[in-house]
């Protein structure tokens, strides 16, 4: 039996480069800007098998530079993945904020190219990071303001600024959707938002393979409809890995199901018919009410 798989944040550009068998190390926007229609081809086959099946995969895919949107355009038109499954998203990332590429995101917003603002948010976790705090904030609030203005979920990364979150709940109750990206806090943060009235969602990934606490809680403990899964692939790794393959959502859905399997099994869910067939069904569906594919 085949299964639908949503993988709510992953990077396709970059986790083509990596897959597609023709380049090493980082991903650099550069590598694949003018490819021709056959090295795209052989591209896209060198790189399937590390996908999963066309006809079982959604997903939203991220871009942060005008280059890499472009070149995820040319992926998508190629018919490689079914354009209906796929949602994109264009976003400032608070670890590089350009803030010239607003209006930029407008105009996919006013021509209906994107599904999604973000990544946006805030990254406090290093130095460097800390000193771009102004321009952090900055590019959160025109890309909030878009996501209402546009009726657009917003894509959050968030790393050791949970405070912030509070402090824009009355502003992110007024959005569609929230789609909160590798969700690292804890499950008494994630039911605060809830009841902020904020229409939130929590993504997970591969950290609930390396057992990271507080997202292994908050898989089993939140209500079902609130959660989301991803791989952030190709960055989200396991501690042995170099990179994250797109397939490897598989392997975070079954883990997932397990986790809520053992709380349902302790009494803590109450869910019903527990399978891993409506666990997934489930999950499509948070998937489009989340990204407003209906």
């Amino acid at each position: 039996m085949e299964f639908d798989f949503c993988d709510a944040h992953f990077h396709l550009v970059p986790s083509l480069e990596i897959f597609g068998g023709n380049f090493e190390g980082s991903f650099s926007e550069k590598k694949m800007e003018n490819p021709t229609e056959n090295s795209l081809k052989v591209f896209l086959e060198n790189s399937a098998e590390f996908f999963p099946p066309r006809q079982n995969h959604f997903f939203c895919t991220c871009a942060h530079s005008k280059e890499e949107f472009s070149m995820q355009e040319k992926i998508l038109d190629s018919n490689f993945f079914p354009r209906e499954k796929a949602v994109r998203a264009f976003g400032l990332h608070p670890q590089k904020p350009i803030l010239e590429n607003a209006d930029f995101l407008e105009g996919l917003l006013q021509e209906k190219k994107i599904g999604a603002v973000g990544e946006a948010g805030f990254d406090f976790f290093s130095d460097e990071f800390k000193e771009n705090a102004t321009a952090q904030e900055e590019a959160w609030n025109v890309q909030l303001q878009l996501a209402q203005e546009y009726g657009a979920a917003l894509v959050v990364h968030v790393r050791r600024a949970a405070q912030k979150i509070f402090e824009y709940a009355p502003k992110l109750k007024k959005l569609r959707a929230v789609v909160f990206h590798s969700f690292a806090t804890s499950v008494s943060d994630a039911r605060s938002i809830l009841r902020r009235g904020v229409n939130a969602y929590f993504s997970f990934g591969k950290p609930i393979l390396n057992g990271a606490k507080k997202a292994l809680s908050c898989v089993k403990f939140l209500p079902l409809e609130n959660l989301l899964f991803e791989t952030d692939a190709p960055f989200q790794t396991l501690r042995w890995e170099r990179a994250t393959p797109p397939c490897d959502i598989a392997r975070v859905y079954q883990c997932a199901f397990e986790l809520r399997s053992l709380a349902e099994r302790s009494g803590f869910c109450g869910t019903k018919d527990f399978s891993f067939a409506k666990f997934c069904e489930e999950m499509r569906k948070n998937f489009l009410c989340a990204f407003g594919v209906l």
